[in-house]
């Protein structure tokens, strides 16, 4: 079984060079969880900034008295807004990178139904403002304020929701930039409007800046990122009236208002019961922590976005994200606790004495609310929003209900206990129950290839196809291999043999691995390059008909990652003399099939995946028949025993298993032996030797598809990624549509000139790519050029087309999507539908221009179409692969 990439890629640098230190943090900020994560961070670290000048300036002002009331009535808007937002933010984020063509339309849609109901809300909460907030009675009385509580409410509404959009667009980058000019805005306009507004100057000053930041973050979104037209085809499953989403969508609605209702409902308790002077203190102590609070959110969202489209490594996201948020947050709330009496002195004398001790235990509070944070965008990427309902609940529930009696008892530094309290409580149900949160993770995604060709192995998921029965090639190949008398067994039966998703483990004798190889070729097998030898063997195929790629992972050991390349001395001669055949397999005894799929859960995986619980426990009672899990056990030092692992498989305490893997994996380490160290760190050096070498031979292909508008090309283009095995790219070549966002004759000349140089950048982009062994595909090329010219200056554009069409040189292989006229412009109605048959003429030609090109029927099933692409490209890759072992 191949190492790990993450090993196998590590080269030594000087780490205290200035050199080493900046190229290490860009390549920590270059991971888009980390690049996201700390641009949302950025943006809560300005405010930071700005917002405690904003609130000194309003203390030093106004009255507290009018301090509490104006945090009140932004209390109020804030949590009026968020529950009439719907919780379209944290849907957005979760599910418009998904929506494809339909993100425009979406997000017009998220903004209706969050303007309808915020004027509703908010008409509804002045109308009965004297039954649940009487301290806020002028609402009821003064029609202007009124006018402006509605319109505020309705347009924080649009700004929430907008800062979404722009993280779901992959432009997270934004938010810091928007919140600055709001926060500087609204600091303008606290000083202008001390003077004329005494009162409310602090409510109006917060809503007037939002209302100009709402304006112009809308006009950039519907013109530059989701203009009419823009994104690819959506993902397949994504139905928005279908009822999980709609389950989804509910409970996590509940989730939004619960944790809105800690935040928002509580000054505008403080102010009920205790007034709007006492309001202020509260208010002035979490403006200056909120930033901290706000750095959990973030992470969360960054982690909520990435982790949604990589399910397979949520909780190596999710570790990464508590590693790196927690050294600066940490940090952070521990100097704010130091310093609250220092920070409060700059508000005023009374400030400082009133709300230290609640400063600091709101700073401190952070912590456990980032543990919240984190939980909770873990639950709902696996749509497991009970878990979030609970946390976010009990939040809300025991700080509200605490609050009252406590304020009433010792005043307003009592409410931060009950603050804190929630939080810690919360936090530490999250810890106890933090590993079993992944056990029912989605199954892990298919096989890819990491950067730099080593192979990362995932495991197999049930699909439609399910079969006790293996897939047709593969029996053929299980046949020859008996023939052929070869020794093998596959180590672990596939979760669905019929369509396995990811690696087929086989184990062979050391002497047979080389026969094992041949009869492979005879069925359509070839050996990755790099990986084309015993003890390191991968074989490839890809079958047409059922259009499903096969990769065998062929070991003459017993192996595992953790330790590092640790063999289980003598396991493999038992397992094969054990070894029995079943459904058209050879398959381990059932004790030695126990081991083999717990030890490789335990020391390759580090937890027992969902998908694997219910074979273990089948399996369990036949544990004691192997010597296995003795073996094991004696070389961790006898720090277990076989039994006690058996007995929680079959009691289902995978909680408990992953404990123990993790003291069996600590025992096998510390007892290795030097000769064994040194074995390992050898053949860990050899593949980082090897990587070079490998470059030429493991260089990608690239793969054009071509054919006027509405044929498929970006949903082929998904479709053929989303199935190949290995790493893939897409990159965008059409030459036309820039032309779109010219302004004016000198932008249209100035486009003009650069095309050739745009060109030139997304090729160079795509020979990285290859360089690194990806398979990129272009979604469109530079053929289009060779489209005939349209009037005027005829005879200048043939000139410039053609310089187009021949500026870089031709991919490997091309696709052209063939669809008649009409039935390309009812797919996308953008061209007539004469033209796109003219246009489909010409590329049909084109085959016959470009060697490398071939015609495809797009007009039939979009899976045969796939099919079809993907036989061209395992085409050229055998070719490629077969000459590299000549």
């Amino acid at each position: 079984m191949p190492p790990s990439d993450a090993l196998t890629s590590t080269v030594v640098r000087s780490p205290g060079s200035p050199r080493g230190v900046r190229r290490r943090l860009l390549e920590h900020v270059r991971v888009p969880l980390h690049r996201d994560g700390y641009a949302l961070a950025l943006n809560s670290g300005f405010t930071a900034a700005v917002g405690l000048v904003y609130w000194i300036v309003a203390a030093k002002a106004y009255s507290p008295h009018a301090v509490g009331l104006n945090s009140a009535l932004i209390s109020s808007m804030m949590f009026l807004a968020g529950i009439a937002s719907l919780n379209l933010p944290n849907i957005i984020v979760r599910f418009l990178p998904l929506s494809g063509h339909r993100t425009r339309s979406r997000v017009i849609s998220a903004y209706g139904a969050a303007v309808g109901c915020a004027v509703f809300a908010s008409a509804a909460f002045i109308l009965g403002v004297g039954a649940w907030a009487p301290h806020l009675g002028s609402l009821r009385s003064d029609h202007g304020l009124q006018a402006w509580f509605i319109c505020s409410t309705l347009a924080w509404c649009l700004f929430t929701i907008q800062d979404s959009v722009l993280t779901a667009c992959g432009r997270a980058v934004w938010v810091p930039v928007e919140n600055a000019v709001f926060s500087v805005l609204k600091l303008g306009l606290l000083a202008a409007l001390a003077a004329s507004l005494p009162l409310y100057g602090i409510f109006v000053s917060w809503t007037l800046a939002m209302l100009v930041s709402v304006i112009g973050v809308n006009a950039i979104i519907f013109t530059r990122l989701v203009r009419p037209g823009s994104g690819g085809a959506s993902t397949a499953g994504l139905r928005l009236r279908d009822r999980a989403f709609a389950r989804y969508f509910t409970a996590d609605y509940a989730c939004s208002v619960a944790s809105l209702s800690a935040a928002n409902l509580m000054p505008v308790i403080i102010t009920a019961v205790a007034g709007a002077t006492t309001n202020a203190y509260w208010a002035l102590a979490y403006a200056v922590t909120l930033p901290l609070y706000a750095f959990g959110q973030n992470i969360g969202t960054s982690l909520l976005l990435h982790g949604s489209r990589e399910r397979g490594a949520l909780e190596m996201l999710t570790r990464k994200a508590a590693i790196q948020g927690g050294r600066i947050l940490v940090p952070l709330a521990a100097l704010l606790a130091i310093l609250a009496p220092t920070i409060l002195a700059l508000f005023g004398a009374a400030y400082a004495g009133g709300s230290a001790d609640l400063l600091r235990l709101l700073a401190l509070g952070s912590i456990p609310n980032f543990i919240l944070s984190l939980a909770v965008s873990v639950a709902r990427v696996q749509r497991r929003l009970r878990r979030a309902l609970l946390a976010l609940g009990g939040e809300a529930v025991i700080a509200l209900a605490a609050a009252p009696p406590l304020l009433h008892a010792w005043g307003v530094t009592a409410v931060g206990i009950a603050w804190v309290g929630a939080q810690v409580v919360v936090a530490t149900w999250l810890l106890m129950t933090w590993r079993t949160s992944f056990d029912s993770t989605d199954v892990a995604p298919p096989h890819r290839l990491a950067a730099g060709g080593v192979p990362q192995v995932a495991a197999g998921e049930a699909t439609p196809e399910s079969s006790t029965l293996p897939h047709p090639v593969l029996r053929r190949l299980f046949v020859a291999l008996e023939h052929r008398r070869v020794r093998w067994t596959l180590l672990r039966v596939p979760s669905n043999p019929a369509a396995p998703g990811g690696d087929v483990d086989i184990l062979v004798a050391p002497s047979d691995a080389h026969a094992l190889r041949d009869v492979a070729a005879d069925h359509g097998f070839v050996a990755l390059p790099g990986w084309d030898s015993p003890p390191d063997l991968i074989l490839v195929s890809y079958d047409r008909p059922s259009g499903r790629w096969l990769v065998l992972d062929v070991s003459t050991a017993v192996s595992f990652r953790v330790p590092r390349a640790w063999r289980l001395a003598g396991a493999a001669h038992e397992v094969l003399n054990r070894r029995r055949p079943r459904d058209g397999m050879v398959v381990p005894s059932d004790g030695d099939a126990f081991w083999l799929l717990l030890l490789h859960c335990l020391l390759d995986k580090g937890r027992v995946p969902a998908h694997r619980q219910a074979q273990l426990r089948s399996l369990a009672g036949a544990g004691h028949s192997s010597r296995l899990g003795t073996a094991a056990c004696l070389a961790a030092g006898g720090r277990l025993a076989p039994i006690e692992l058996m007995r929680a498989a079959v009691r289902e305490d995978w909680s408990a298993l992953g404990k123990m893997g993790r003291r069996l994996a600590t025992g096998i380490r510390r007892r290795r032996s030097v000769r064994e160290r040194f074995r390992a760190g050898g053949h860990g050096l050899a593949t980082l030797a090897r990587k070079p070498l490998l470059i030429p031979r493991r260089r990608g292909i690239s793969l054009a598809l071509l054919g006027p508008n509405g044929v498929g090309k970006s949903t082929a283009a998904v479709a053929v990624q989303s199935c190949f095995p290995f790493e893939s790219r897409i990159v965008y070549m059409g030459i036309w549509k820039a032309a779109d966002r010219a302004r004016g004759r000198a932008m249209a000349a100035l486009e003009i000139l650069a095309r050739p140089l745009t060109i030139w950048r997304r090729y160079l982009l795509a020979q990285y790519h290859l360089m690194r062994g990806r398979l990129v595909i272009f979604d469109r090329y530079v053929y289009e050029a060779l489209l005939p010219p349209r009037p005027p200056l005829v005879a200048a554009k043939r000139a410039y087309f053609w310089v187009l069409a021949h500026s870089i040189p031709r991919p490997q292989v091309a696709a052209v999507l063939d669809v008649a006229g009409s039935v390309a412009y009812g797919r996308k109605q953008e061209n007539p539908a004469a033209e796109l048959e003219s246009e489909r003429r010409m590329y049909a030609r084109l085959p016959a221009r470009v060697r490398s090109a071939e015609l495809i029927d797009a007009g039939v099933d979009a899976d045969q179409v796939r099919a079809e692409i993907t036989a061209i490209v395992w085409r050229e890759l055998t070719a490629r692969w077969q000459r590299g072992t000549r």
